[in-house]
């Protein structure tokens, strides 16, 4: 009898789990964290690898106090990493206000920087 209750409660147990992973990965949470990743991923490197060579260090800094908001749609605009956007997870998006935040951190160098990420969908 012990066996058969022990035998029940774990195949429960296995089927929870089952159905959390399966919901978490359908999730509304699970998508924004994709998007967030992947909007800071390609954002990055668009500061990084384009921004900050273009306008240089003097300009970032008078950011300083501010931010430098970059959207999707500026991103999307680059050749190079605009097949790096995930455009199946943005496709309800609004590309012009979902973006990324550079917050320029001294000593102003391409790599001194927070983000912050805004999400319109």
């Amino acid at each position: 009898m012990k066996q058969k209750i022990f035998l029940i409660s774990f195949v429960v147990l296995i089927i929870g789990i089952i159905v959390g992973t399966f919901i978490y990965f359908k999730s509304d949470y699970k998508l924004e964290r994709d998007r967030e990743s992947n909007i800071l991923k390609v954002g990055k490197e668009y500061y990084e690898e384009y921004y900050y060579p273009s306008v240089g260090k003097e300009y970032v800094k008078g950011y300083r106090n501010n931010s430098i908001k970059i959207p999707l749609s500026t991103i999307e605009n680059s050749n190079n990493l605009k097949d790096k956007i995930n455009k199946k997870i943005f496709d309800k998006c609004d590309f012009n206000n979902t973006y990324i935040e550079i917050i320029p951190l001294s000593p102003y160098e391409s790599k001194d920087y927070k983000t912050k990420v805004n999400l319109d969908c």
